[in-house]
């Protein structure tokens, strides 16, 4: 239906003032029709909906002197707005950040859900409002790889890395494993990592021997109960009870699955939390790119995947930040890695979320995307590490976005028909529902990519811990890898994101191609060289407003910026580089700022040197325009127009899958 919509909103066919007509009287018979027929039953609200909004209240009058909880006043005064905007509301659920989610009675449609975000958005106590989205379990474009290779049962060594197709290439030496490895073995000379990382996933399945002494304690953010898989709402225990969804519990209209792709359960976490860190040199099965770290388990999807507003709660309890209902988190994470994604804009809910994380010195990693286009959410929010998926060789795999947005890229896997690239290896299990049996599987995705990255910052912050969120993506990006220029390939072009990803025959963007720093980021991951790079100073400068005008004040900022270990910053000196001149107020000071005098792009510089003596530069551009003029501007898409037009909102864990058992 989505597909049906899209055609009918390109054609530019005017239809003949007959056919209206006709159309018209249609109308009138089939509206008789229902008359005399009687009441029908109402339509069933589209896949993925769900009547929930999430809502962010502007701060409350000082005059209040309620004896509630924050919570709970926050909560009543969103009831009260609500009914004095007219909208039907159940009942109103605290979220972490004083946000709330506001529940809609059941049977609400799409179109009532539309108009309460309007009226909500015109109330002067709201400061903003959200439909809250499911994000679904989403396969990338895969092609069979059910070989003898891949379906082999030879137990892996840690560390040892043979040359057959199903190793850990992706961590070796890329001049002899392939252009794409990260070259990790050099990494851990110098480091096997110590940062706790938050993997926010399916949940974690414990019984892996590899996993044993490296989980910390987590918790189950999932708010929706089910009996099969998460009996208990939001609780202390996050481990993986299945994913699974069956054709009777997608095709029932009336249930909670409607329209949820038919699947088995996938064990996407234990994948991920066995990417970054298994337990390396044990002589079993893998070794974890940051095998000294600790994993913090924080599941949010199940069934279906997860909602938004769970997402949201997750990211803040992972850094140690409070969630109403949830215990405090005494192991709060310096890395979050959300491999989730789709095609909707990021929210000021989700923002707000990633902007506290990064305030508590928390990198947030997020897998870019697999619809072969533009990267969407969460990897569109800014302040985020957003990693797309590159093929063995170096070239982008053939499923990853790409475009603007993406910070690099890493190893994903790539498993269609005319490659050979044997995917990533992690661990797993061979339960279809229920856990059953470990075993190692083969994926590809962005989703495997994203802990890539997540991995090499947890081994740059065992090296120094005072690198901030900022600091640890400039020295990702700084030591990445040049992209190479493979045989037979194009240069990846942006005009070709169109057309169908499942299909390479029709979409040009669903091609392996190759990467530049236009298309795919800075270039390819490497740890050795990230790792090595990790002592020294960075300076890191931030711009804001993000888009000035002309007379506008702008502000320089080196809030980023990260000293060497045991040192701190003190000595800082800005410069302009390009552009008209301006006058820098605060030239020696972590933040400068100016008035630019007409639309210009200026460029500047800062040097920052730590007590140490030790220095770092680093240059920005900042492109001011002229005033805006009186035609006015669109709006970015609500992701509920999505659903009004009979299709779903997918945000997505970014993976296929392919099992080895």
């Amino acid at each position: 239906m989505l597909a049906d919509a899209a055609q009918t909103k390109t054609s530019t066919m005017r239809t003949p003032k007959t056919v209206l007509r006709l159309m018209r009287l249609m109308l009138v018979a089939a509206a008789c029709m229902a008359s005399i027929a009687g009441p029908v039953a109402a339509q069933a609200a589209p896949p993925g909906f769900v009547p929930q909004i999430i809502v962010q209240m502007a701060p409350a009058s000082p005059g209040s002197t309620q004896r509630l909880s924050p919570a709970a006043a926050a909560g009543n005064r969103l009831m009260s707005l609500a009914a004095a905007a007219g909208v039907a509301v159940d009942k109103a659920i605290p979220m972490s950040g004083g946000a709330q989610v506001l529940q809609l009675p059941a049977g609400s449609t799409p179109a009532q859900l539309r108009s309460a975000l309007a009226a909500l958005r015109a109330q002067p106590g709201v400061a903003d409002a959200e439909p809250n989205i499911r994000l679904h379990l989403q396969l990338v474009p895969n092609d069979p790889c059910y070989t003898a290779v891949c379906q082999g049962q030879v137990p892996y060594s840690d560390g040892t890395f043979g040359t057959s197709e199903d190793n850990q290439w992706d961590l070796q030496n890329p001049t002899l494993a392939g252009a794409a490895a990260i070259n990790a073995e050099r990494a851990w000379d110098t480091t096997t990592g110590g940062a706790t990382v938050a993997v926010l996933d399916t949940g974690i399945l414990s019984g892996w021997p590899d996993l044993q002494n490296q989980i910390l304690p987590g918790y189950d953010m999932i708010s929706t109960v089910d009996a099969q898989t998460n009996p208990l709402g939001r609780n202390a225990n996050p481990a993986d009870l299945g994913d699974w969804v069956t054709s009777a519990e997608s095709a029932n209209v009336n249930g909670p699955y409607y329209g949820c792709p038919v699947d088995d359960s996938s064990w996407h976490g234990t994948f991920i939390a066995g990417e970054i860190a298994a337990m390396g040199n044990d002589g079993q099965n893998i070794a974890g790119i940051s095998w000294g770290s600790k994993i913090l388990p924080v599941r949010v999807a199940g069934k279906c995947g997860a909602l938004l507003s769970d997402v949201i709660d997750g990211i803040r309890w992972a850094v140690g930040m409070s969630v109403p209902g949830a215990p405090a988190n005494p192991n709060p994470a310096r890395v979050v890695n959300i491999s989730f994604g789709g095609t909707a804009p990021c929210g000021s809910a989700l923002q707000s979320a990633i902007d506290d994380a990064t305030a508590r010195g928390a990198l947030v990693v997020t897998a870019a995307g697999n619809e072969s286009g533009t990267i969407g959410v969460p990897a569109n929010c800014q302040g985020v590490a957003a990693v797309g998926a590159a093929n063995q060789n170096g070239g982008k795999a053939t499923y990853s976005d790409y475009g603007d947005g993406i910070s690099l890229m890493a190893p994903g896997g790539d498993l269609s028909a005319h490659n050979t690239d044997p995917g990533l290896i992690s661990l797993s299990n061979s339960g279809t529902t229920t856990p059953s049996s470990n075993v190692l599987r083969i994926e590809q995705g962005t989703s495997f990519a994203a802990p890539m990255v997540s991995g090499v910052a947890s081994l740059m912050l065992a090296r120094n811990p005072q690198l901030t969120p900022a600091s640890l993506l400039a020295l990702m990006e700084n030591s990445a890898r040049p992209f190479p220029a493979v045989n037979g390939l194009a240069t990846c072009d942006t005009s070709a994101q169109s057309g169908d990803p499942n299909n390479p025959s029709t979409s040009p963007a669903a091609q392996n191609c190759n990467c530049t720093t236009a298309t795919c980021g800075a270039g390819l991951l490497d740890a050795a060289v990230a790792v090595q790079n990790a002592v020294d100073p960075v300076a890191v400068i931030s711009a804001t407003p993000a888009s000035p005008q002309a007379g506008a004040s702008i502000t320089l900022s080196s809030a980023g910026s990260s000293p060497s270990p045991g040192a701190s910053l003190a000595t800082y000196q800005w410069a302009q580089t390009a552009g008209p001149a301006v006058a820098l107020s605060g030239a020696n000071a972590a933040t400068a700022t100016f008035i630019a005098p007409a639309p210009a792009t200026y460029g500047f510089s800062l040097t920052v040197i730590d007590s140490a003596g030790n220095s770092a530069t680093s240059q920005t551009q900042v492109v001011v325009t002229a005033p805006a003029g009186s035609s006015g501007g669109g709006s970015a898409a609500d992701p509920l127009e999505l659903l009004a037009l009979g299709g779903l909102v997918l945000v997505a864990l970014r993976g296929g899958r392919r099992s080895r058992n």
